[in-house]
């Protein structure tokens, strides 16, 4: 490449380091027109389009290609396993490291990724196994040291009652089985008090079984423990839709109890945690209070704006489905009345 052309392309790639994506995708384009000079340019290239929204799959099976044309290319082979592990396909990571185990160049580096890919994980079976699977290939050397030593440590950890517990917890609050779930996480809790991950599963678990005041002590036990946990967005997005739900039960119960201040108070607070502008059952609650108090008019209007939000709600409150119908017979009879 000529000096000119060597500065072009440090250009384009300062463009790409410094996250200016598409700026640098054009200047690419515009600098090769698609044919590279070398497999570490078209891995370059093939690299950043990975970055673009709506380009993997592109960049996934381009890089396939290159490998076809460039066999044994380090760069090419560990960015496809890469790929392949990012996109949850394990058994095509692992071809290409493989691979890469029989380079002297890249022994380590394929052993690197390898073993980071699986101690990543949580600890289990599963990950012994792989661990298992990648001694076979690197059974020597400092990449078999390492994998030696974190077989071993996830085999002692899985050895203890107490991490057997944690796991059987979590694994039934992913499998949706909530009335087991709760029994082996007050097990996996008692001997791990302090587990934000734990406490955080007994919120889901507890949410599912519509137990909404547990719920929301255990979430916020997990949030106030765990802030950096990365499962935090998703415990204040289960607190918040918990508190929601906790406000209509109690607006409810106040209503049936014909205590109507305290009905509409609640309302108004499962109104204010009302996780979007569409939610309309505070808005039908609220209608009911109206009605409560003989004032068919407000009641009416609420109960309108409900409509508007979600028709799928009538059969919530039996004044509101009351209504309904009552609007549907009059459309009937007067098609322009409304």
């Amino acid at each position: 490449m000529k000096p000119e052309g060597r500065q072009k392309l440090q250009q384009v790639r300062l463009l790409a380091t410094s996250g200016h994506l598409a700026e640098a995708k054009s200047a690419y384009n515009a600098l090769f027109n698609g044919v590279f000079p070398d497999a570490n340019t078209a891995l370059e290239y093939w690299r950043l389009l990975e970055r673009l929204p709506g380009q993997e799959e592109v960049a996934y099976q381009q890089l396939q290609a290159l490998e076809q044309r460039y066999p044994g290319n380090i760069g090419v082979e560990l960015q496809i396993a890469r790929m392949a592990f990012d996109r949850h396909q394990p058994a095509l990571a692992v071809e290409p490291l493989k691979r890469l185990a029989n380079n002297n160049a890249g022994r380590d580096a394929a052993a690197e990724l390898w073993l980071q890919q699986i101690t990543s994980q949580p600890v289990s079976d599963a990950s012994v196994t792989q661990l298992k699977a990648y001694l076979a290939v690197f059974n020597e050397g400092d990449a078999q040291k390492k994998g030696q030593e974190a077989l071993a440590s996830q085999q002692a950890l899985l050895a203890d009652p107490a991490y057997r517990a944690r796991m059987r917890g979590l694994a039934l609050v992913d499998a949706g089985a909530n009335a087991n779930a709760i029994e082996a996480l007050n097990v996996a809790l008692k001997a791990n008090p302090n587990d934000a991950e734990l406490m955080g599963a007994m919120g889901q678990a507890q949410a599912r079984a519509d137990n909404h005041a547990a719920a929301i002590l255990w979430l916020e036990r997990a949030i106030q423990v765990g802030p950096e946990s990365t499962r935090v967005s998703k415990w204040q997005s289960l607190l918040q839709t918990n508190r929601y739900w906790q406000a209509i039960d109690q607006d409810d119960k106040a209503l049936a109890q014909h205590d109507i201040d305290g009905a509409e108070r609640y309302y108004r607070a499962a109104q204010a945690q009302a996780l979007d502008a569409t939610d309309s059952y505070a808005l039908i609650g609220l209608g009911d209070v109206a009605m409560a108090r003989n004032n068919s008019q407000s009641a009416e209007q609420l109960w309108q704006r409900a409509l508007q939000l979600d028709s799928s709600t009538a059969a919530i409150s039996p004044r509101f489905a009351a209504w309904r119908g009552f609007i549907r017979r009059s459309r009937r009879r007067t098609p322009c009345s409304l």
